[in-house]
């Protein structure tokens, strides 16, 4: 797996601009991702890839488990409307890392945003990432750590992301 993984990632280049070598983390990110999920989908089979799920969401809230999230959780749990708002600021900024997109509702009820056409998704191996990633391990990890659900309308390289306190 290591090896698979270094001959298909590339060094970050130095003199580059920040948004060439934002670009080639973002390539060697998702290539490395792709290739551990399809390495051990393929030698374990579903519950091999189910998992690797599981270890991503778990991985995920240990990540999510500082100082801001406590705060975040306390305000929440005080004044409902004005956590999930703040939640959803975060959230929208936090999606960016994945693909570009508009956010076409914030409130403190819910999150909507808009991708018009999905960076996981052109990538070559882009499927298995968006089936996984994003249709299954971040709704887990959301509704779990949050009490948020997350529910995908995608339309091709097209997708609606809405967020909602359950």
């Amino acid at each position: 797996l290591q090896a698979a993984c270094a001959a298909g990632t590339g060094p970050i280049p130095t003199n580059a601009s920040d948004k060439e070598k934002v670009q080639a983390a973002y390539r060697n990110w998702m290539f490395q991702w792709e290739t551990a999920y399809d390495f051990v989908r393929d030698r374990l089979g579903e519950r091999g890839a189910t998992a690797f799920e599981r270890s991503d969401v778990e991985a995920l809230e240990r990540a999510n488990s500082g100082a801001s999230v406590a705060l975040l959780k306390a305000i929440w749990a005080l004044a409902p409307g004005v956590g999930f708002g703040a939640f959803g600021k975060r959230m929208a900024f936090e999606l960016q890392t994945f693909t570009p997109f508009s956010v076409t509702e914030l409130s403190k009820q819910r999150v909507a945003v808009e991708i018009p056409r999905c960076e996981v998704l052109d990538d070559s191996g882009g499927e298995p990432t968006c089936l996984a990633g994003c249709q299954t391990i971040y709704p887990r990890f959301l509704r779990e750590k949050f009490g948020v659900t997350m529910t995908t309308n995608r339309r091709g390289h097209a997708c609606t992301v809405t967020l909602a306190p359950v």
